[in-house]
């Protein structure tokens, strides 16, 4: 099942995202938003496993940005960062 959402929220502004599913995998692929004043596009989140006990959520992609804002985010967020 896939489908197209487009939302506006808090933290992120005019999120355009296409939502898949398959068996047990949930991905949001992120075509454009904004997050605490940054422009993010093509970004990945993905769960693989909805029936886990405890989920892991992926965000792959790539964000070019020098924003201290950034990295004071990414310093608050419950998050492994891997590469």
């Amino acid at each position: 099942m896939s489908c197209r959402l487009i939302l506006i929220g808090k933290h992120s502004k005019h999120l355009d995202a296409d939502i898949s599913t398959d068996g047990k995998k949930l991905v949001v692929a992120v075509n454009k938003t904004k997050l605490n004043g940054m422009d993010l596009t093509d970004i990945t989140v993905q769960i693989s496993d909805l029936s886990a006990t405890k989920l892991d959520v992926e965000v792959i992609g790539k964000i070019n940005t020098q924003s201290e804002q950034l990295m004071q985010f990414l310093a608050s967020a419950p998050a492994r960062y891997y590469g």
